[in-house]
């Protein structure tokens, strides 16, 4: 089988896009400014930048999430020091922390509990994010300054500002990049995005009841739901859309059964529509985990810190 090269078949005009989506430090953005750079003893390390999509499946579907993950460094024996950025959306990467290998769990929950029961690869879909770079929350910047980093008292929290970095974002880079893709169908991952989905003249709709709003497939030009607030002029409402909790709402404790039937139902749905939307499936689709299932599989993840080099 030949080597999966992500940028193979992209087009001239995705790939320009790519391009100046990479250098982006737009200065009406909040991020350029509160936190520039990540950090080290010595001052600043490396630049926090966007992070690219690299899985570029157009006219397919598109799995959307909230905004990047980061790599953790472990530093005067705290393993979540912010140092590095992922190389792509929901990437499932493994690191050296200084003890013991990490990975990125929610890149690994995206294929074991989502795109496997939908019969997806990771290279039959488009994943990107809303918010292209990493956000630093008051934990992240408690931690620089706890740690006496050189510039730690210049950061400043973006995260509880997500809105305002999304509507840069949104208005660079996701609008564009979702009339190249040309999605069939937008699976959006978690609350936040919800909240951009399903903005009204700017402003972020009210955080959903997932358990109300996953799995209904909204179709592109209609409004059927009363909680469907997609603006008319915005990118997404003549899109495919549906709602789904995010990977990492898999990895906190949550009463037994939470997620089986209802998430089965919601993958369901989304099987549905794919099949309408001519979405023929990749591989042949497995069933979503049992709890059982996902408790066996969050627990070897949780234990592959310990492994050594």
């Amino acid at each position: 089988m030949p080597r999966y090269d992500p940028y193979e078949k992209v087009t001239v005009e995705l790939r320009a896009h790519l391009e100046a989506m990479s250098r982006c430090r737009d200065a009406a953005c909040l991020v350029p400014d509160s936190h520039p750079f990540y950090l080290d003893q010595q001052g600043p390390a490396r630049p926090c930048m966007p992070v690219v999509p690299t899985r570029l499946k157009p006219r397919g579907v598109m799995v959307l999430g909230f905004y990047p993950n980061t790599r953790y460094r472990n530093h005067q024996g705290d393993p979540f020091v912010p140092a590095d950025e992922i190389d792509e959306p929901f990437e499932d990467t493994r690191y050296f922390d200084g003890y013991g290998v990490r990975r990125h769990e929610s890149g690994a929950l995206l294929e074991e509990a989502y795109l496997r029961p939908l019969g997806l690869r990771r290279e039959d879909v488009y994943i990107t994010n809303v918010v292209k770079c990493f956000l630093f929350d008051e934990q992240d910047v408690k931690t620089c300054v706890r740690h006496g980093f050189a510039g730690a008292g210049e950061l400043r929290s973006t995260y509880e500002r997500f809105p305002e970095v999304a509507a840069v974002c949104q208005r660079l880079w996701l609008r564009r990049e979702l009339e190249i893709a040309e999605p069939e169908l937008v699976i959006c991952l978690g609350s936040e995005v919800f909240r951009v989905v399903h903005a009204k003249d700017g402003t972020p709709a009210a955080k959903p009841v997932m358990g109300q709003v996953a799995g209904k497939v909204l179709r592109a030009g209609e409004r059927k739901e009363p909680w469907d607030t997609r603006d008319p002029n915005g990118p997404f409402f003549g899109l495919n859309v549906v709602h789904l909790y995010h990977p990492g709402a898999l990895l906190r404790e949550e009463p037994k059964g939470r997620f089986s039937e209802p998430h089965r139902e919601h993958l369901e749905a989304v099987r549905s529509a794919m099949v309408e939307l001519g979405l023929t499936p990749a591989v042949r689709a497995s069933a979503p985990p049992t709890r059982r299932e996902l408790d066996a599989f969050l627990t070897r993840l949780a234990n592959e810190p310990q492994r050594r080099t």
